[in-house]
Formats: structure tokens, C-alpha cells, sequence
């Protein structure tokens, strides 16, 4: 996403969006703590449904910001805004999967500890990601975007085969030792325990980390090929 010479009002776009990712990134973590059992249920959901609100009201803002901006300095920023608006999206989405996230945590309850400690290592992936993805955007680092978006993929489908596991019947309480070292691959000794908030876990988790994904391709890709950057390789 080239900003190039940003005048304020996209300079406001800009600062409104990141601060979505940051609040993105607050939520999930919440969420997280939330399924895995570590904090109050009650209390961490309601967090994360304010925050859930804010990016509602950011998004919006955030657009108003860049109809504005598109109006009144033309064709030349109509790339720009577009990019923002989509990513925009992503990251309001993030906040509403965290969400989802928490209304799982209050029907299911704490995970087994196997299953927890698996949860918990693939979340603190996603959260690597988000970490990173304010400042590779603010940088326009091609290099490190590219980097970024491997991270996010390998950690996509890591959930996605966990999530194939869950489906097929193959996971369990016992984790294998390749999905202790990340590996996307293998399943579990035995049938889980409450399936279904399980896969949901799993897709949540995988849906943040291609939001992420699609996010940091606006660094590397044109806007016609937003959110498909392999199609660069």
C-alpha cells in the first residue's frame, strides 16, 4: 500500500486504523485468557465486547475519514482509501472473532490441559503476528511483510489442520509431539472433549491469523490482488 505523500486527513485515517489493530490485538488476548481459563470469564468478556463496540464506531470513522479525504483530493488517493477500507474491515473483524472467542469460553468452559497447552501456544503465534503487523505497515517493509505473512499462513493452517483433526475424529486430550513443535500436521490419540467448541476454537484462531494475513499483503500487493499475495510468488 503505497501512502506516499499523505496528506492529515489520510495521516487521520492512518492513526485511526492502527489503533484498531491495537485494540484488535487487546481483545484477542482477552479472549484468549478467557477460553483458556486464566482469568475471570465474566469479567474479560465484557471487556472484550466493549472493545467489540469501539472498533464498530472506529470503522466507521474511519470510513467517514476517507470518503472525506477521496472527495475533496480526488482520483490520486482512491487506491489509498480503498486499501484502508478493506483492512479496516479485517481488523474490526479481528475484534468481532475475539468475541466469538469469549461467548465460547462462557458455554464450554476451561479445556483439558493438553488441549489448553496446544490452544494456548497457537494463540500466542496469532498474537506474535498482530504484535508485528502495526509496524510492518507503518514501515512499508517488503521484506519484512513477506516475512510476516509466512508467520500468519504457517499459523492459518496450523488451526486449519488442528480444526481437520477435530472433525475427523482424530484429536483428543493427548497432544503429539508435533504439534508441541508447531508442526500443522498430526492429530490426537483420542476423541476430544466438547468437539464442537473445540473446532470453533480452532476456526476462530485460523480466521484471525488470515485476517492478519490480509492485512499486511497491502504492503506488498496492488489493490486488485488485496488479500492474495501468493499470487505474487
Amino acid at each position: 500500500m503505497a501512502r506516499g505523500r499523505r496528506r492529515d486527513s489520510l495521516d487521520e485515517a492512518h492513526v485511526e486504523f492502527v489503533g484498531m489493530l491495537h485494540e484488535a490485538r487487546r481483545a484477542l488476548a482477552s479472549a484468549l485468557a478467557a477460553r483458556l481459563g486464566e482469568v475471570d470469564v465474566a469479567v474479560a468478556c465484557a471487556e472484550v465486547a466493549e472493545l467489540e463496540q469501539r472498533a464498530d464506531a472506529a470503522e466507521i470513522r474511519l470510513r467517514r475519514r476517507l470518503l472525506v479525504h477521496a472527495t475533496v483530493h480526488g482520483a490520486g488517493d482512491i487506491p489509498a482509501c480503498l486499501t484502508y477500507m478493506s483492512i479496516g474491515k479485517d481488523a474490526e473483524r479481528i475484534t468481532d472473532l475475539a468475541l466469538g472467542l469469549c461467548r465460547i469460553a462462557e458455554r464450554a468452559g476451561r479445556p483439558s490441559t493438553p488441549v489448553r497447552e496446544d490452544l494456548a501456544s497457537l494463540g500466542r503465534t496469532v498474537l506474535s503476528v498482530l504484535d508485528d503487523v502495526p509496524g510492518v505497515i507503518e514501515a512499508e517493509n517488503a521484506d519484512a511483510a513477506r516475512a510476516l505473512i509466512k508467520q500468519a499462513r504457517a499459523a492459518q493452517e496450523a488451526c486449519s489442520a488442528r480444526l481437520d483433526d477435530v472433525i475427523r475424529g482424530e484429536s483428543g486430550d493427548a497432544v503429539p509431539n508435533a504439534a508441541q513443535a508447531g508442526d500443522a500436521t498430526g492429530g490426537w490419540s483420542r476423541p476430544p472433549e466438547q468437539p464442537v467448541a473445540l473446532a470453533l476454537t480452532y476456526r476462530h484462531l485460523g480466521r484471525v491469523a488470515a485476517n492478519a494475513l490480509n492485512i499486511v499483503s497491502s504492503v506488498v500487493v496492488p489493490l486488485d490482488r488485496l488479500d492474495y499475495p501468493e499470487s505474487q510468488d
